[in-house]
């Protein structure tokens, strides 16, 4: 997972096709060139008309809105989802149906349409 446009490219050039997950306490548009280089969005704000879960639908990409126990600190790469801290690079698979998440690396597959993420 990453929370920065740095991390993306320094991951992408790492760990070639890994899924990264971009966290966020919201998306705004400016954010649209991180979401297009990544595979799925996690964030602390938002509903089902939210920007990110609007965007992630529109390019196809796995997307987890709204939860509320995520903390985001985009400026030392590091997140807590209640007691559990996680920081960039740390592995986290998301599903955009029942708004799971899960800290670890697991098998992912992508839903009809959707990215791995």
């Amino acid at each position: 997972m990453v929370h920065r446009e740095e991390e993306i490219g320094f991951f992408r050039r790492q760990q070639p096709g890994t899924p990264l997950v971009l966290l966020r306490p919201d998306t705004v548009p400016d954010d649209i060139a991180m979401i297009l280089k990544v595979d799925g969005i996690l964030t602390a704000r938002g509903g089902s008309t939210s920007h990110a879960a609007v965007t992630a639908y529109r390019l196809g990409k796995t997307c987890v809105v709204g939860c509320r126990r995520l903390q985001v600190n985009e400026k030392i790469s590091r997140s807590t989802i209640g007691e559990q801290a996680l920081a960039s690079g740390d592995w986290v698979a998301i599903d955009g149906h029942n708004g799971f998440i899960f800290k670890g690396r697991h098998k992912t597959t992508p839903s009809a349409g959707g990215s791995p993420a």
